[in-house]
């Protein structure tokens, strides 16, 4: 696609004949006004030495309706727009189709932004679909969730988890002691949002994985930052992943005990089912709250955490004992 190719359904931005640039005045739109005060902040931040303020940039892109790609980053002003066209041209070249909407947001981050340490990083060795879905399972019921509650997870994600049995664009919460779903919008469930990994961090963490894993460590670098904004949430116990990517059967059982732990071979190669659960304790919850840190609350991975080269689920458990030292499999809990 050339640079000047129109998306199909995508109107292309307003111009005026002379300057080939967006329309001023009198006619600007709510979002041109939006670019407007964006600019402003920047330069006002600028002004008052802030040069490190961050903005959150997500992207959302689909066809007819169907999500296809998401991202997002948290940056300095000076970076908003060269990530955003890298956001856009990932969009443009994903694997699965080409969209007909993209959706780019970019928001000043007025919130205190967390810092925190990636989760460790686990591969379990398995025996194709069945028993790698057995052994997340088995480290989830290791963690505290209830085999119910699980069972409704596995179920809701490969029959899709919406209500017309299409693929969630968000996450279930599942109370694993009642088993009930807990989203509001069981079309979108809940976004984990406003989250990244400090630029030299993700270059150093990209190497460190290239070491041990096969594939692409962007991926992984993306998964586990979500991983580990969500393992902070109040209530939350545990977190399970299966990637709607028709091409990518890996999936992941994350929590802050067990760390994230990748399992491959979750699906078939080819099935376009996919989705996420979190788990929580329904003892004290309060999903505004739970709602509030996932979607608002600005978290930036500056340091990573221990990476393990693929084992066993024997090895797996040895190796959370020893570093643990008083580790037993009930501590998950």
């Amino acid at each position: 696609m050339t640079q000047n190719s129109k998306l199909p359904g995508i109107a292309p931005w307003p111009r005026s004949a002379k300057q080939g640039r967006p329309r001023s005045g009198a006619g600007k739109t709510p979002r041109h006004r939006s670019l407007a005060s964006l600019r402003e902040a920047g330069q006002a931040a600028k002004r008052g030495g802030q040069i490190s303020n961050l903005y959150s940039i997500r992207m959302r892109a689909s066809r007819d309706k169907k999500h296809i790609s998401g991202a997002e980053r948290m940056v300095t002003f000076g970076e908003i727009s060269l990530i955003s066209q890298e956001l856009i041209e990932r969009a443009l070249n994903h694997e699965i189709d080409i969209p007909n909407e993209i959706i780019l947001t970019v928001e000043s981050i007025n919130n205190p932004v967390i810092e925190t340490t990636a989760l460790d990083i686990s591969t379990i060795l398995t025996d194709g679909i069945d028993d790698s879905r057995k052994k997340a399972s088995e480290l989830l019921k290791e963690i505290g969730v209830s085999e119910k509650a699980i069972e409704v997870a596995f179920n809701s994600i490969f029959s899709g988890a919406a209500p017309d049995y299409s693929n969630m664009r968000g996450a279930m919460v599942i109370d694993t002691s009642t088993c009930e779903r807990l989203e509001l919008d069981p079309y979108r469930g809940i976004r984990a949002s406003r989250m990244d990994i400090r630029r030299e961090i993700k270059d150093l963490f990209k190497e460190k994985l290239k070491g041990i894993l096969s594939g692409v460590p962007n991926r992984v670098i993306e998964a586990v930052v979500l991983a580990t904004k969500v393992s902070n949430a109040p209530s939350y116990l545990a977190e399970l992943c299966i990637s709607d990517n028709p091409n990518y059967t890996t999936g992941y059982v994350a929590s802050r005990k067990s760390g994230y732990v990748r399992l491959p071979s979750l699906k078939e190669k080819g099935d376009t089912k996919g989705g996420r659960a979190f788990f929580i304790d329904g003892n004290g919850f309060d999903l505004s709250s739970f709602i509030d840190y996932i979607e608002k609350k600005p978290v930036l991975l500056t340091a990573i955490g221990r990476l393990y080269a693929p084992c066993s689920m024997e090895e797996f458990w040895k190796m959370l004992n020893e570093k643990n030292n008083t580790y037993s499999k009930s501590c998950c809990r």
